[in-house]
């Protein structure tokens, strides 16, 4: 059986491998794959089957192609990804981008982590998230 996993894409090299670092050593019962842009992103999807799809999203609000509005945007034009809860990361923590954003349907919006204890606090909720989504808890 092939386990849940996350879809994170981050422009940023060592953004992804510390998440995907802290994720894999609290975390044991999903996986983290990892996209640098936008069109990776869109292209990930499109190469998913239904069963495929991944559990959580994960992009930051800017990355170096487009803006996760935008790929909200985007991503609301297929059925397939609406019921894939998405987390937005914002090195500002703008009051108008997380209100853009759950205006496109997010519902988790935070701050960009900028240490390792924050990344693993961060991970934890994102844990709950996770297994809320699953029916875990």
């Amino acid at each position: 059986m092939k386990l849940p996993y996350i879809l994170l894409a981050d422009n940023n090299v060592e953004h992804r491998n510390s998440f995907i670092t802290v994720f894999d050593k609290q975390i044991a019962y999903a996986t983290v794959s990892a996209v640098e842009d936008g069109q990776s992103l869109l292209s990930f999807l499109a190469h998913c089957g239904w069963r495929d799809l991944p559990s959580l999203i994960i992009l930051p609000y800017r990355l170096r192609d487009t803006t996760a509005p935008d790929l909200l945007r985007e991503l609301l034009l297929d059925t397939r990804y609406m019921k894939i809860p998405k987390l937005i990361w914002s090195s500002t923590g703008s009051i108008k981008e997380m209100e853009e954003c759950r205006i496109l349907g997010v519902k988790h919006f935070y701050k960009t982590p900028e240490g390792i204890f924050e990344l693993e606090t961060n991970v934890r909720q994102i844990d709950e998230i996770l297994k809320a989504e699953l029916h875990l808890v």
